[in-house]
């Protein structure tokens, strides 16, 4: 096993602040305590690229992270400009949708001709010849009463006349 074999006195405890000695004192000398061998150089040499290595493996990572980064930025502001496309392209649908109530309402008829035109067309064709009845009819009425009072009148006043005249008032 070993050239040192451990003390023949076996102390109660040798970690005990009453122990003189440790064990770790009595093992033999690690390897980086002794001179270096070539195997150590070789040893050193591996570590030494093992932490190129693993500097060149990190140097990667922060490359990717950065990359990853330009990615996430540059998917965020293709959000935001859908975003702003998408309230754009509400404003615009309102604005269209206003600007056709606003042209219908510019194409509705301007002069009382055309509103006639319009009412003309969605009644009955009947309707005209109806309202032409009516009045062929109620002009002569008028007429049969506002001659009648002015022979009435005429004939009052008349009447009047002779009262007076007849019996001197």
């Amino acid at each position: 096993m070993s050239d040192n074999p451990p003390p023949t006195t076996v102390s109660p405890r040798p970690s005990s602040p009453a122990s003189t000695s440790s064990w770790a004192s009595m093992l033999p000398p690690t390897p980086t305590e002794t001179s270096p061998t070539p195997n150590s150089n070789t040893a050193h040499a591996s570590l030494i690229e093992r932490e190129a290595a693993v500097l060149k493996a990190y140097q990667q990572l922060a490359d990717e992270q950065a990359e990853l980064a330009r990615a996430k930025s540059l998917c965020e502001e293709e959000r935001n400009a859908i975003k702003r496309n998408r309230d754009d392209l509400k404003v615009a649908s309102a604005n269209l949708e206003r600007d056709k109530e606003v042209f219908a309402g510019r194409q509705r008829p301007e002069s009382i001709f055309d509103e006639l035109n319009e009412w003309a067309a969605t009644r009955d064709p009947m309707e005209p010849l109806a309202v032409l009845w009516l009045l062929a009819c109620i002009i002569p009425i008028v007429f049969a009463f506002a001659t009648v009072a002015r022979v009435q009148i005429g004939l009052g006043l008349k009447f009047m006349s002779w009262a007076v005249g007849v019996f001197g008032v």
